[in-house]
């Protein structure tokens, strides 16, 4: 009589885990997914506002600036620029982003590639050229 009450709790038991262990891993990976999108997005508004903000610069004139800190993005890896005759284009790479490059008819100049931590910028118009520095 033990043994065979034993054997029914054991079958409950597996067929709980057989229900419950699904929805759980479920429940994982959608959050999982939940959370790989909240980074992505952190990262594309990161973009828009320090895209934003050096337009602003520039078409405020010369002599204009900003200093801000900006909420970092999380896997930010490097910021470069290259010149292209009369403008240059920047090239941001964000790991779990990609790669984006902004094309600007004007020169922007970055200085120092490797960004960590929290970024407070200054972001200046001088005659024109947009420069970038990290003040941290």
């Amino acid at each position: 009589m033990k043994a065979q009450v034993a054997t029914e709790y054991f079958l409950m038991l597996g067929v709980m885990l057989l229900i419950s262990l699904p929805i759980i891993a479920l429940f994982f990976s959608e959050y999982n997914a939940l959370f790989r999108d909240t980074s992505r997005q952190s990262s594309v508004n990161w973009l828009m506002e320090f895209d934003n903000d050096i337009k602003s610069i520039k078409y405020q004139g010369n002599g204009s600036y900003i200093i801000k800190r900006y909420t970092y993005p999380i896997h930010l890896e490097s910021i470069e620029t290259r010149t292209q005759g009369q403008g240059s284009m920047m090239i941001v790479n964000i790991s779990d982003y990609g790669t984006v490059a902004f094309i600007y008819p004007y020169r922007v100049m970055v200085s120092g590639t490797k960004w960590r931590g929290p970024l407070i910028l200054n972001i200046t118009n001088s005659n024109g050229e947009i420069r970038i520095s990290k003040l941290n």
